[in-house]
Order: C-alpha cells, then structure tokens, then sequence
C-alpha cells in the first residue's frame, strides 16, 4: 500500500469487511501489507482460528487504522444509564485490526516485521485495537517496527477480545524487537482491563 486512504468499513458487530480484508479459507494462508508512504485506513479485518497462516506488516511507510465514521447508537449500545451514547461505533466490538464479534473474532497470526503503526478505538467502540474481536482470540507477534494500540475498553490495547457480559478471549502477545506503545483509557463500567 503506497499513500492510500480508505474509510470504507462495515459498520456491524458481524463485520466481514473493511478497507483491507483477509479471511483465509485454507491452511499456510498469508498475506503481506508492505507499507510504503503514510496509509489511513478506519479497519483492517482479519479472521484465522489457524496457527499457521499470517496477516504481515513490513514496510518503511506509516499505516494508521482509526475509525472514521461518526454515528449515534442504538439503544443496544448505551452507557451504563441506559442512554444511548454519541460516538464513533463503525468498530463496535470489532478490533481496529483483526476480527469481529459475529463469529470471525478470532485475528490468530498478526505479524508486525517493520513500520510505523498506529491502531485506535474509542470508549463508545469498546474494542481491541489490535487483534481479537469481542471474546475471541488475539495472537499477536511484534518483531519490529513501531507500534502505538490506543483503546479505552472493557478488554485489551493488544491481545484478546473484549469482555463485557462474558470473560473475553484469550489473549498472546510475543514481542520480540521495535517499540510498541500500548495505552489503555479505561471503561465506564469501571470493569479491570489492561493495555
């Protein structure tokens, strides 16, 4: 990706789409993002249960991954007063980057070689910013590069899905090399969670 911007998303807690999109059907699946120049894009979807295939991202350019689409909730996304909240909700409960809550939450094989990354939600989101989507899995590799996962959740910066009425999804998060800034702003509902 050279200079692209995209602000395409689904706006659903079932996402299968966003502005990059990698749902491998078969084994030793990969799929390699090579970043050149500075990339926007308000998701990456990524859904694998497999170990064995791999989202990469290499590359000398920048890639920010926030959501772009400012709507108002339903009532099925309200505080904890009950009222529905103004925010930005095109991630609701879907990673910025990885999967979703609709049964393809599970973002097994995030790999960051190289770049400069930034992945952000909201507290109106309450997601992951970077790997499984709500109770699912996240297994996430840094080698390198220079990650940045901001997230005001009921769950993780990096790792697992968020949990709300449910205990969340196993998170693993291997960090090997880079700098990886992780920051988590809190939740609401005053449930303990981690970046």
């Amino acid at each position: 990706i050279d200079n692209l911007y995209s602000c395409y998303q689904e706006a659903s807690v079932s996402r299968t789409t966003a502005g990059i999109t990698f749902y491998p059907l078969a084994n030793n699946s990969t799929l390699t993002i090579n970043i050149v120049g500075d990339n926007r894009f308000g998701a990456v979807h990524y859904s694998s249960s497999l170990s064995n295939n791999q989202l990469i991202f290499q590359g000398t350019g920048s890639l920010t991954v926030a959501d772009v689409d400012f709507k108002v909730s339903s009532s099925a996304q309200s505080n904890s007063n009950g009222e529905g909240v103004k925010g930005y909700f095109s991630n609701y409960w879907c990673s910025a980057i990885g999967g979703n809550d609709g049964g393809q939450g599970n973002a097994v094989g995030i790999v960051f070689k190289s770049g400069t990354i930034f992945a952000g939600t909201t507290l109106a989101e309450n997601c992951t910013a970077i790997g499984g989507g709500g109770n699912d899995k996240g297994l996430v590799k840094i080698e390198g590069g220079t990650i940045t996962a901001v997230a005001a959740t009921t769950g993780v910066a990096i790792g697992g899905g968020i949990g709300f009425n449910s205990s969340g999804g196993i998170g693993v998060v291997n960090i090997s090399g880079g700098n990886v800034y992780a920051y988590n702003l809190g939740n609401e509902w005053e449930i303990p969670s981690a970046a």
